[in-house]
């Protein structure tokens, strides 16, 4: 096991392990390169053909983000190295690490070997994912329950005059403005960390599938953008935000990127973790499932 803690260098072995090992809707080599608060240092315990953690940290702090990128069958084990080295290099600064994005099953397999010394809290948030089954899902819209995305639909075409472009034609600072706007005005109580789309926007959205800009009657209304989920025929909407300009604005944006994905030859699309709240809405796009993945710590005693 190697402790990398160049971005340079990290970026080489993590790409590398996302085209092999990647699974998870987060497993995108510039979600993590941008995705670190500030202060902290983005760090990887690479394990050289087996996979690797990514962590985040910031003194006494370390922070797992997302599962590990390695085969099914390693991932507990690779993860169960990581943390004994961290509690075991500095024991009285390390007592704690804190955990996102894991799902229950995963979960579930670490407490499993987890040495009797260290202890699993329970998890302190919980996110909703929806899974759409785009081969499944009528591009016509058609059928009673379509009903309320006929509406949405039929409301923009017959009031608007709609463009839809690349993203990467768009002015760089209109896309910015809107995402401003988007930031200040959502309702949902979950936590946005904007500097990340900040990044992807001023990048031109690397390694990103779809990059789609609305435009109603020549203003920019919504943005959003997605990738392929490594090693998989699903696809993740990463960032799909708008400007509240029209009472549905949000469904007719997210509407057009989840038929674009369709046309794309997808087969589902992972909506992306949510509170209680907003996965309200993203209901009203029909998912065949919704699955949890949670944030959560474990502590040596």
């Amino acid at each position: 096991m190697q402790v990398l803690s160049d971005k340079k260098n990290i970026a080489i072995h993590l790409n590398a392990h996302i085209k092999k090992f990647g699974y998870r809707p987060e497993h995108h080599l510039y979600l993590y390169l941008y995705d670190v608060d500030p202060g902290y240092e983005l760090t990887y315990f690479d394990f050289d053909e087996d996979g690797g953690i990514v962590l985040h940290r910031k003194e006494k702090r370390w922070y797992i983000i997302d599962e590990p990128l390695a085969l099914p069958e390693k991932k507990a084990v690779l993860f169960l190295e990581v943390l004994k080295y961290i509690f075991s290099k500095q024991p009285s600064l390390y007592p704690q690490i804190s955990i996102e994005k894991w799902t229950k099953g995963f979960r579930d397999e670490v407490s499993k070997i987890l040495p009797s010394s260290y202890r699993m809290i329970r998890p302190n948030t919980v996110y909703y994912s929806p899974i759409i089954n785009l081969e499944k899902f009528d591009e016509t819209l058609a059928g009673g329950h379509m009903k309320g995305l006929r509406y949405v639909r039929n409301h923009f075409l017959k009031n608007y005059k709609i463009e839809i472009k690349d993203a990467r034609e768009a002015p760089t600072d209109e896309i910015l403005r809107l995402l401003k706007i988007w930031t200040k005005m959502r309702t949902a109580h979950d936590k946005v960390w904007a500097p990340d789309y900040v990044k992807f926007i001023q990048d031109g959205f690397p390694e990103c599938v779809i990059k789609r800009v609305v435009y109603t009657n020549g203003t920019l209304r919504g943005l959003s953008v997605g990738w392929k989920i490594p090693n998989s025929e699903g696809y993740y909407i990463y960032i799909d935000i708008h400007d509240y300009s029209d009472e549905y604005i949000g469904e007719f944006v997210s509407l057009d990127h989840i038929l674009e994905t369709k046309k794309m030859g997808f087969k589902y699309l992972d909506f992306g973790g949510s509170d209680k709240g907003l996965l309200n809405f993203k209901k009203k796009f029909h998912p065949e499932y919704v699955y949890k993945t949670y944030n959560f710590t474990i502590k040596r005693d």
